[in-house]
């Protein structure tokens, strides 16, 4: 599962080359999604060290998110941490208003945020299939609509939609 998000990850790396160099991104932002854990920490973790300052969420485990907080923190960059739902407008809102009122713009949206279904199709409910579809694509909607209308204001901007290799070619039990 991780061939494909790791090549995505490899990509977010050559774009931060140049500050290997000695240039590091001032007064730049980048926004992660799903940063509790895993990839989206580690990406956040990147970002801080190439000098940006740095936006992450997560849903619901907000002690780790703090943790990640202080780590990037630890980089001398400026860190927001929001434990909400992205897969919510509102939620997505309420993130994106808090990174314009800290930041004043955002020059990267990682959209990072996901959940798989272990299990067979016929046992999977419509709450687990909302719960799915909320997060793997609604919240890739929700918070690219609301970087790109900030991004079209500072004419410039990146947007980073990670996905697993097994929605390109499934897996044994997995449904979604």
């Amino acid at each position: 599962a991780f061939h494909g998000i790791l090549h995505i990850i490899t990509i977010v790396t050559i774009q931060c080359e140049r500050c290997q160099e000695g240039y590091k991104m001032q007064n730049k932002t980048a926004a992660i999604t799903g940063c509790s854990q895993g990839i989206g920490k580690a990406i956040a973790l990147k970002y801080a060290k190439e000098g940006y300052d740095v936006a992450i969420c997560c849903r619901s485990q907000e002690q780790k998110l703090l943790e990640v907080k202080k780590e990037i923190e630890a980089c001398h960059v400026n860190c927001l941490a929001f434990t909400g739902d992205m897969g919510c407008s509102k939620d997505a809102t309420a993130f994106f208003m808090q990174i314009e009122e800290k930041f004043r713009h955002l020059d990267v949206l990682v959209n990072n945020a996901g959940i798989a279904y272990f299990g067979l199709l016929q046992d999977m409910t419509d709450a687990e299939w909302d719960k799915i579809l909320s997060t793997n694509l609604s919240s890739v909607f929700y918070c690219s609509r609301l970087a790109i209308k900030m991004m079209l204001l500072q004419k410039s901007g990146k947007i980073l939609s990670i996905s697993s290799v097994w929605g390109c070619t499934g897996a044994s039990a997995e449904v979604a």
